[in-house]
């Protein structure tokens, strides 16, 4: 408990300083405890030191009580109110901007501004500058609460665009319909725990026009019941849309329904739309057909295609379909797979290539290796700055089907080899092992340093895991197997390298890979201009597999083993290999290298090469 001093203490203590309170304070202590230790008795020692502990504590407990009485005291004149509405709002709206919301209109549990707008709930004021700051309610799913969704209307006002998601319709499972009618049960019918949406365009399809007209971006599903229920389309106007989502939901067991579905679904966007949405930006499909009329579109920069293809089921009709759009500069195919795309189609052979003039940027995710060789025939890029193949898939196909598949062949690609000059070092990665491994590629640009190699690669190239091909088509994959490193070398050697200066092969952090020589052999000599290695967290004992002298590799100058290990006389005889058979080595620099035995004399090595650099 504090004691209150009296004013003479007061006035005493108010002409002294913190720093001569202290002292006073101190030497007080002081010779109390020099007192306490002078008294008779056996624990006078112990009692000194008890004293001096207790004043310490009472003295931090004081000092701890005065300061939570002082921040009480200024909290206390620091209100929130006082906070300007304007900056009150703008606090908001970097708050809203954070919260994630899922906009897939399949989304079946969705919460509205009620659970997630929490700032509606601190005061009235909070919630009355909330509900009048137009921009925090630019999102609507319709899959929320009614009254959810007519506060998010009811704030936003009529001028300022939406960001609109709209469920399918709902569609619940009649009565006496058996769980064995697999098909229909599985997707054709709601699920039963699905509640009811605010809006579809099977119950509020008038209502939604006016709200679909003010869209900046849409997400919405093409489905079977809204062919059903709209079969002359749903005159949708979109003058103010930018982005445009489109996933399907064509389940119907109804075969009339089906054959309709897939009929309007070749001219979607004049099913979905009055008249062409002129100002539609970017497009992103979801397992739909690739329409025709998309090249009623012509504004459109940026098309995302998931499990996508042009109704002739083939790749190349597909780019030669999108290689009309005269303005777009983003490409991005993800899983548009199929397995008879990798022998030419009727007529592909005597079909002109098609030009992306504007093309950009070009993303190829989750597809095999023999389907991006079709692609990349069938294309040019004459502008393009950046290519990605990401998480390609290595199927192991079954013994009926494996005779039949063509090997693959080379990238050919006049603007893919010319692009690739831009180049100055390819970074291969070997990271981790197991199904957990990811094998990449990535190629650096001259102007950019290593530590950008993320965001300014100009090429980047990774494998995901190998799957067994299971017949028939669409039954149940098997476990995902570990990545072949021999297979991602032989797919990498199919790309044209034939300019690049520099490789950097990285291993894992945990242990070290060992390179498959006959690969990564294959690999190098397509590289034939190759005027500098690096390796690092590898195993070197094969080093005069993957670089045989005087094939591979002959202006290789530079040489770096970077946290490397092996055997210290397969490194002097793969230099001496080097340098007998006319393409020595001049400069071979050894980081933190685990030579064995651990006594050999690294200055062995300098006979075969101009300059050894040792680095410990």
């Amino acid at each position: 408990m504090d004691v209150v001093l009296s004013t003479s203490t007061e006035l005493i203590a108010s002409s002294l300083s913190e720093e001569q309170l202290i002292q006073i304070l101190a030497s007080k202590i002081e010779k109390r405890a020099y007192h306490i230790a002078d008294e008779s008795g056996s624990d006078n020692y112990e009692r000194s030191q008890e004293y001096m502990e207790s004043t310490l504590t009472r003295v931090r407990d004081t000092l701890n009580r005065r300061r939570a009485l002082v921040n009480s005291t200024l909290n206390g004149r620091l209100y929130i109110d006082r906070i300007p509405n304007e900056i009150l709002g703008k606090i908001f709206g970097h708050y809203v901007s954070l919260k994630e919301i899922d906009m897939k209109p399949k989304t079946t549990d969705v919460d509205g501004p009620s659970k997630w707008f929490q700032v509606l709930y601190v005061s009235k004021r909070w919630r009355q500058v909330a509900l009048h700051n137009p921009t925090l309610f630019g999102r609507c799913h319709m899959a929320w609460d009614a009254a959810d969704v007519a506060l998010v209307l009811e704030c936003r006002g009529l001028g300022l665009p939406l960001h609109l998601s709209i469920p399918p319709v709902l569609k619940r499972r009649p009565d006496g319909l058996h769980n064995h009618h697999a098909y229909a049960y599985f997707g054709e019918y709601s699920s039963p725990q699905a509640r009811e949406p605010a809006m579809t365009f099977g119950t509020h399809a008038k209502d939604l026009h006016p709200i679909v007209a003010r869209c900046a971006s849409l997400h919405m599903t093409f489905e079977d019941e809204l062919v059903r229920l709209h079969p002359n389309g749903l005159g949708l106007v979109g003058e103010q849309l930018r982005s445009l989502d489109v996933y399907s939901g064509i389940y119907s067991s109804n075969p009339e329904v089906a054959t309709l579905a897939l009929k309007k679904s070749r001219t979607l966007f004049a099913f979905f739309f009055k008249e062409p949405p002129a100002e539609l930006t970017t497009l992103r499909l979801y397992s739909t057909e690739v329409p025709d009329d998309i090249v009623n579109l012509p504004n459109l920069k940026s098309v995302h295609l998931d499990h996508c293809r042009h109704t002739t089921g083939t790749i190349s009709s597909t780019m030669h379909l999108l290689c009309k759009l005269p303005n777009l500069q983003g490409l991005n195919l993800s899983a548009c797979s199929s397995l008879h795309d990798t022998r030419p189609g009727p007529g592909d052979t005597e079909r002109a290539k098609c030009s992306f003039e504007e093309l950009r940027v070009l993303s190829i995710t989750k597809m095999w290796f023999p389907e991006i060789t079709r692609i990349f025939s069938t294309i040019t890029f004459l502008r393009i700055r950046q290519i990605n193949l990401v998480d390609l898939v290595v199927f192991r196909l079954p013994e009926i089907l494996a005779p039949a598949m063509p090997s693959p062949e080379d990238l050919s690609n006049t603007d893919f080899a010319r692009f690739l000059r831009k180049g100055s070092e390819l970074i291969v990665l070997l990271v981790d092992g197991g199904v957990n491994a990811r094998l990449t590629a990535r190629l650096l640009p001259t102007t950019t340093s290593s530590a950008a190699v993320d965001l300014a690669a100009l090429f980047q190239v990774s494998f995901g895991h190998d799957r067994i091909m299971n017949l028939p088509m669409g039954a149940p994959e098997e476990e995902a197997l570990p990545p072949d490193f021999a297979v991602f070398f032989d797919c990498l050697k199919l790309t044209p390298f034939r300019d690049l200066p520099k490789v950097t092969i990285a291993g894992n952090e945990t242990d070290k890979k060992t390179l498959p020589s006959a690969a990564t052999r294959g690999f190098l000599l397509a590289c034939s201009s190759l005027q500098s290695i690096t390796l690092k967290k590898c195993t070197i004992d094969n080093l005069e597999d993957i670089l045989p002298a005087p094939l591979s590799c002959p202006s290789l100058a530079a040489l770096t083993l970077d946290e490397c290990s092996g055997t210290a006389y397969m490194l002097q005889d793969f230099l001496k290999r080097r340098k007998d058979g006319g393409c020595p080595i001049d400069t071979v620099e050894l980081r933190n290298v685990e030579l064995s035995p651990a006594e050999y004399d690294a200055d062995l090595l300098r006979q075969y090469v101009s300059e050894l650099v040792l680095v410990t």
